[in-house]
């Protein structure tokens, strides 16, 4: 269950940026499905939200999972298929399989995507443990869920970036300081390595918590 306000508002982002996963490789989302009828139905899913509904959700559950269990026979498909799933999973979509397995059998395969792929994939994961549908072994590090470290960030910082946002990376600030930040400083301008700032502080293992999580500003795909 989902209780705090960090959780509420991870939830919302981490099913966010996954559908920027398969937003963004529309080429890999196209090969899911074994017909031009299939891939039509999984292209209106993931329009609508990624929760598999219809007559036919059964039977492409069964195709996407078999598509998240081949990652040498085509690596973006197999990222974009286990993107769905987790959806699926984290929206309390129909299905049995908790992807425990996958977890299990893929967890290496996961940490080789490109780093935004790879850290929404991984804080899906977390956050689908976290509300108790699955317990996984070995579960997500806190470096699985990040796009860039803590080092990285702050030393592409300078003095243009706010003062405040370095120093609630460096100190380790509360999640409620860090979702305040994002509310009093979304809608304006921001440099890119300000938005992986903001980024870092929602990826790390205390998140952020602003006011009124159900509807707070989502965090921009990077």
């Amino acid at each position: 269950m989902f209780t705090s306000t960090a959780d509420v508002f991870r939830r919302r982002q981490a099913l966010r940026d996954l559908i920027n996963v398969l937003n963004a490789q529309p080429e890999a989302v196209s090969r899911l499905g074994r017909t031009q009828a299939d891939r039509a139905a999984i292209g209106g899913i993931i329009a609508s939200g990624g929760i598999l509904t219809g007559p036919d959700a059964e039977r492409l559950s069964s195709q996407l999972l078999l598509t998240a269990s081949l990652p040498d026979d085509d690596f973006h498909a197999f990222t974009a298929a286990t993107a769905l799933l987790v959806i699926n999973r984290l929206s309390g979509g129909p299905g049995d399989d908790d992807l425990f397995w996958n977890w299990d059998a893929f967890s290496a395969h996961y940490r080789l995507a490109d780093p935004p792929v790879r850290a929404a994939i991984m804080t899906g994961f977390c956050v689908m443990e976290q509300a108790g549908p699955v317990w996984l072994e070995g579960g997500p590090g806190m470096e699985d869920c990040l796009s860039l470290s803590r080092k990285t960030i702050l030393e592409a910082m300078d003095d243009d970036d706010p003062t405040d946002l370095r120093l609630a990376i460096k100190t380790h600030g509360s999640p409620e300081d860090a979702g305040r930040l994002w509310r009093e400083t979304w809608g304006k301008p921001m440099s890119p390595v300000t938005l992986a700032g903001f980024r870092y502080l929602y990826e790390r293992p205390l998140s952020m918590a602003p006011e009124m999580p159900s509807c707070a500003p989502l965090l921009p795909w990077p």
